[in-house]
């Protein structure tokens, strides 16, 4: 009812309702197909080092820059806990062919990893969601 009422819904509350209506978890293939409880989200600054491509052998410093997670949640797939790192973004032009910045879910990744358990691997996932007439979106 309360997505149904609000004139223009947010990345994050399609993302919400995606993970309570058991949406994303079958998308995800994940163990179970319940509803997951409310992500954790970030918007801060991270330090760490990177490639900026496999032909440049030279490290680049991140060095206290912002960094925004859209969700964030662990789930078990194949028996194995996963930590998935959501970024979402609603393309209300149908027909636009726009792309994802690598940084987008690149960065969270690197930010995240140095304190994520080395037995949980880390998923990225690109959640596009496009808006159709009558407020109607898929994902």
């Amino acid at each position: 009812m309360p997505y149904k009422i609000i004139p223009s819904l947010t990345e994050s509350s399609l993302v919400n309702l995606g993970l309570s209506s058991g949406l994303l978890s079958a998308a995800l293939s994940l163990d179970t197909n319940k509803s997951i409880s409310a992500p954790a989200t970030s918007n801060s600054t991270f330090t760490f080092h990177f490639k900026p491509h496999s032909t440049i052998q030279k490290e680049v410093i991140h060095n206290n820059g912002q960094v925004e997670i859209d969700a964030l949640f662990v789930e078990k797939r194949l028996g194995k806990d996963i930590l998935f790192v959501l970024e979402a973004k609603i393309d209300r032009n149908s027909n636009s062919l726009s792309s994802l910045s690598k940084h987008k879910l690149l960065y969270p990744i690197l930010a995240l990893a140095p304190n994520t358990p080395e037995h949980i691997e880390i998923v990225p996932v690109y959640l596009k969601i496009n808006h159709k007439k009558e407020r109607f979106y898929t994902l």
